[in-house]
């Protein structure tokens, strides 16, 4: 009896021996395998740490920048036209060639923030002004707001910023008439809206809301028929365009 058990005791010893010797076997399989992609891991969050630095202070440098031309907009008045620079030897970067301003001529004016272009070389193009949108042709004071830009504009020789082109074509531009950006004139005598969702100037802003506190333009008229002034992006939500 006593020798029977000893040999179930080795037995069982044996075969615990067999489990715990491949435990170990595939404990360290799984370890070899691991430690490759452990290295490839550990690689792309390095990568991934560097990038998210570089995001970072590609941020922080932007807002440095749009602090700096703030200040400078509220030191210039807000709308004088932008110097155009040089590098260090002389010429445009390609970055200040692109911005560069164009001359022309307005032949026709489409309402209060929409015109017909034609350049110095014979050349016709459609402008949309940047930062601003003004009240649409069916809305109250968009009459106004095209009679407004017809008699400033009309015929008159400016400077041009093209910016960007948008969905219907035209080219999103900043205006300079004598000098001065056209847009800020619109929104200080209260003919247009400043556009926020497409231009972060506060020199806009701020020129919309001395407008507004002054009742001037289409502020002063909504005021005059008890209603309040509905923003065109608005209207053209609840008026869309019949295709």
């Amino acid at each position: 009896m006593a020798a029977g058990n000893r040999r179930r005791k080795r037995k069982n010893s044996r075969i615990l021996r067999k489990f715990f010797a491949c435990a170990v076997f595939f404990l360290f399989l799984g370890i070899w395998q691991i430690l490759p992609n452990l290295s490839r891991i550990g690689t792309f969050l390095r990568e991934s740490g560097e990038r998210l630095e570089e995001i970072g202070a590609d941020e922080r440098l932007s807002w440095r920048e749009l602090a700096r031309n703030a200040v400078g907009r509220r030191r210039s008045g807000g709308n004088e036209k932008p110097p155009l620079q040089k590098n260090s030897d002389g010429a445009n970067s390609a970055s200040e060639q692109e911005s560069a301003l164009v001359a022309g001529t307005v032949f026709h004016v489409s309402d209060g923030d929409t015109v017909d272009l034609r350049m110095v070389d014979g050349r016709e193009v459609r402008l949309r002004f940047y930062g601003v949108d003004a009240p649409e042709s069916a809305q109250n004071f968009g009459g106004e707001a095209r009679k407004y830009v017809s008699g400033r504009l009309l015929s008159k020789s400016v400077e041009v910023l093209m910016r960007y082109d948008d969905q219907y074509g035209r080219s999103v531009s900043t205006i300079y008439l004598n000098g001065k950006d056209f847009s800020l004139e619109l929104l200080e005598n209260g003919y247009v809206w400043h556009y926020i969702q497409y231009c972060d100037d506060m020199a806009y802003a701020n020129a919309q809301d001395r407008a507004k506190k002054a009742g001037k333009g289409l502020w002063g008229d909504a005021v005059g028929r008890g209603e309040e002034a509905i923003p065109p992006w608005t209207y053209r939500k609840l008026h869309p365009r019949k295709k």
